[in-house]
């Protein structure tokens, strides 16, 4: 803050010296003065739609989506505005960059240059650069919103500035933002013709669980309600019959699946080799004795998983496949709803 405060007091006595004291002609662009960005926060009422909603009528309106996150990027820095400085007169040039790409200027636009039929040369000034945070995610419907025999569509979600780093892959999000096309370059838009690339700018982010470790649980709250229920003995058999208890019986199973959402801790020998804490579980039976809406009632307790069945997942949406990214072309791993 104190740099950036600094870089802004040293911006508007350059801009006064070269006016003479005057008001600046040139002026500073709102993005370098604000340091705060504006986000729509979608009302209590509004219609949550399905990915398989989003039609030409919902281009450029505020949509909100129930998702579930596939692929999250790396965050980088993505600059909003570009400052040059002249070597000829020592004016500052802004630039502001609204689309994914930008061209440079060649020459120095300012009046002095211009009065004296100079082409000044710019350097180009990165410290003085209105930069901020930008992530990509790629995000999925939900198995329940797939039909029968369909595949789970996907679609870009772009975030920026505080909202990066907020979900993690295998994360059921509600996305509230624009639906909007891509700005591509000239070749590609010609390319592509009438055919646009959609992707959703991310104003707000709700999840439906929140993790163990989230910070907006009280600890105290729920150490108390653990020491209350540990006082009132057999603990382990209430926990396991509060799993599902509209399912009469199958108190083994039932613990089996308790011991599943717990775990253990990680164990490492003497002798370096490490024996993990998590285990799996597999259950067969007959038709109709509640195998699947015991497993649906874990995913419910569960903070980060997923339901998946044969209906909407492949052998590579299940397990991982290889992606690359358009924009940056980078290689990464996509994990299926197994590795979720």
């Amino acid at each position: 803050a104190l740099a950036r405060d600094a870089v802004h007091q040293w911006r508007e006595r350059q801009l006064a010296q070269q006016s003479g004291g005057q008001p600046p002609a040139a002026a500073i662009p709102v993005r370098l003065k604000n340091n705060f960005d504006v986000r729509f926060q979608p009302r209590d009422s509004a219609k949550v739609l399905k990915m398989r909603d989003l039609s030409a009528g919902k281009v450029g309106a505020l949509v909100k989506l129930d998702c579930l996150v596939a692929r999250v990027s790396q965050v980088k820095p993505k600059v909003e505005v570009v400052t040059y400085h002249c070597e000829v007169c020592g004016a500052e040039i802004f630039q502001s960059v609204e689309s994914e790409r930008y061209t440079p200027p060649k020459e120095c636009p300012s009046q002095r240059c211009r009065d004296n039929k100079q082409a000044g040369k710019l350097r180009h000034n990165i410290r003085t650069c209105k930069f901020v945070k930008y992530q990509e995610m790629r995000v999925q419907e939900l198995s329940s919103h797939v039909p029968v025999g369909g595949v789970p569509r996907s679609i870009n979600v772009v975030l920026s500035g505080d909202l990066t780093r907020t979900v993690l892959p295998g994360d059921a999000i509600t996305v509230t933002g624009v639906y909007t096309p891509y700005q591509l370059p000239w070749f590609l838009a010609r390319a592509n013709g009438t055919m646009q690339e959609m992707f959703i700018d991310a104003h707000s982010i709700r999840k439906h669980k929140n993790g163990y470790s989230d910070q907006d649980q009280d600890e105290q709250k729920t150490m108390r309600k653990v020491g209350d229920a540990w006082q009132k003995g057999n603990l382990y058999e209430n926990c396991a019959k509060s799993i599902a208890p509209e399912i009469f019986g199958h108190l083994d199973v039932k613990k089996a699946l308790l011991l599943v959402l717990i775990g253990a801790f990680k164990k490492t020998m003497q002798d370096g080799m490490k024996i993990r804490g998590d285990i799996h579980c597999l259950m067969m039976g007959d038709p109709g004795v509640a195998k699947s809406q015991l497993l649906k009632q874990v995913v419910n307790i569960a903070p980060r998983s997923v339901y998946t069945t044969g209906k909407g997942s492949s052998g590579v949406g299940l397990t991982a496949s290889v992606v690359r990214d358009p924009m940056t072309s980078e290689v990464s791993l996509e994990g299926g709803a197994l590795v979720l």
